[in-house]
């Protein structure tokens, strides 16, 4: 077994994680609002660790082959998608009694792929799908096959882009907690080092992917004999891979005022929803008066505005 092939068998077992009941029906549902052109549907996130729907949104990925075709009728959501993917999108529908709420981005195949990629400087993706992830949908081979290469990029670029940021001799909860960490810096989010490590869980996966991910993104290592590895990079190397999080950290902020005011006019409440965002993100609180709830259009960038002149999007 290669490299790629041990990471393939990771995902594959996260394929298999149980999920709650109502996740297939609402990707179904989604499915039907846009069409034959969605190729999958990915479902990640909060509720995924848990298990459960009923304390949060779902977090599901609509990998679709074009935006034109997502948006039956709806140029102005196709140009949007295109221009700054991903679009996202409130969901909710009822399931045995009760509500179920859900989250979804819609993005196209080949934007999916190069945000999994090294050359992609946000790590919205890379860093979010190389966690656990269970592919709810897939409309054929073919959909298949491209949903888990772009998994597999998402792991060896999470690897190559944490390398650097390590010294000393470390194990595999270590890299990734680094990792994650620092990929919530880079998203200028409050969460620290206690909450990445929660993510790196089971700790076995994570474990399992170490090597083949550090092989796969080129990164040299050598076992220190006590299950952990030192990593092997040039002072040219280090410098640059430590340079690179603070483009990152300066491209998000560039990119998070626009996506927010966008997912401001997508949402349901999308205002409160993205003022949400904002605070848990930050911790920079900004309520909205009724009046910019009946107006988002008009609200979402003053709101927004506010948001940033109080230090909202600033941590590096």
């Amino acid at each position: 077994m290669n490299e790629i092939e041990a990471i393939q068998e990771v995902i594959r077992a996260d394929w298999q994680r149980p999920i709650p009941q109502s996740v297939p029906a609402v990707a179904e549902d989604l499915r039907h609002r846009h069409g034959s052109g969605v190729g999958a549907v990915l479902f990640y996130g909060s509720c995924l660790r848990s298990g459960s729907d009923r304390d949060s949104l779902l977090d599901l990925y609509l990998l679709v082959d074009s935006y034109g075709d997502s948006y039956p009728g709806r140029r102005v959501s196709a140009w949007a998608n295109r221009l700054l993917p991903p679009n996202v999108f409130y969901f909710e529908r009822e399931w045995q009694g009760r509500s179920v709420r859900a989250k979804y981005a819609v993005i196209s195949f080949a934007d999916f792929e190069a945000g999994a990629g090294r050359q992609a400087v946000l790590p919205a993706i890379w860093a979010r799908f190389s966690q656990p992830t269970v592919l709810v949908h897939a409309r054929d081979a073919t959909a298949r096959r491209r949903a888990e290469a772009a998994l597999v990029r998402s792991i060896a670029t999470m690897a190559l882009r944490t390398a650097p940021l390590i010294e000393e001799p470390v194990d595999a909860v270590a890299f990734w907690t680094a990792g994650y960490a620092r990929s919530y810096r880079a998203e200028a989010r409050i969460e620290g080092m206690a909450r990445a490590a929660q993510l790196v869980e089971p700790r076995e996966r994570y474990e399992r992917l170490l090597r083949p991910a550090l092989v796969t993104a080129g990164v040299g290592f050598a076992e220190t004999g006590d299950g952990r590895v030192r990593i092997q990079l040039s002072e040219e190397e280090r410098r640059r891979g430590l340079g690179f999080w603070a483009r990152a950290s300066a491209a998000t902020r560039l990119h998070t005022v626009p996506r927010l005011a966008k997912a401001a006019l997508t949402f349901e409440g999308g205002v409160d929803y993205a003022l949400w965002k904002v605070e848990r993100h930050s911790g920079v609180r900004i309520e909205a008066g009724p009046w910019q709830r009946r107006h988002p259009i008009l609200a979402a960038l003053p709101l927004l505005w506010r948001a940033w002149r109080r230090g909202a999007f600033r941590r590096a």
